[in-house]
């Protein structure tokens, strides 16, 4: 007339490997999901600013000092300004790269003989000012570091692009060096 307790006890057995299935397959995709989520974040925010960081500064010209379109641009840590001709045409482009303050990676450029400067963020949740690591390091054609930095516009010869960023309170960041073509 009703269920036996050995019955009883198999259902509630059977129900409990239901739920624990199916609460692993949860968590599998819920892990798969973050983690590619971690992975696109990293690729937006560093590996793609990175190649076109590198791109840019491998074959730039000159490191410009001084004004810019009426902003300073002294070279440091966080900012290089230099002229190239990235697209072959002979004529010059300028370029100001910068870490910002407010967590953007930005890249101001201009073909000279044509227009003005126009911004193009290459990230918005860039952290190398509020970590206190530089987007770029620079060296000699020795290869020491120029802590100097009235000499980098004159002796820099290569410098070591870091960029960092923050997904769910873990800090991620990558480097490249590069080697200056036309110095």
């Amino acid at each position: 007339d009703g269920f036996s307790l050995s019955e009883l006890i198999v259902v509630v057995g059977l129900l409990g490997m239901i739920l624990a299935a199916a609460w692993l397959s949860y968590a599998v995709a819920s892990n798969g999901s973050r983690s590619a989520d971690r992975e696109s974040m990293t690729a937006r925010e560093v590996a793609v600013p990175l190649l076109e960081c590198e791109r840019l500064l491998i074959q730039q010209h000159n490191i410009l000092t001084g004004t810019l379109e009426s902003r300073v641009v002294n070279p440091g840590p966080y900012l290089i300004a230099f002229n190239t001709d990235r697209d072959h045409d002979s004529h010059i482009e300028s370029h100001i790269m910068e870490a910002t303050a407010d967590g953007r990676l930005v890249v101001w450029t201009s073909e000279t003989t044509e227009h003005g400067l126009e911004a193009v963020v290459w990230s918005t949740e860039n952290h190398n000012v509020e970590a206190g690591i530089p987007l770029l390091t620079y060296y000699d054609g020795a290869g020491t570091k120029i802590t100097n930095t009235n000499a980098i516009a004159s002796d820099a010869r290569s410098v070591t692009i870091t960029i960092v960023t923050e997904y769910q309170d873990h800090q991620y960041s990558d480097s490249r060096a590069v080697t200056f073509r036309n110095r």
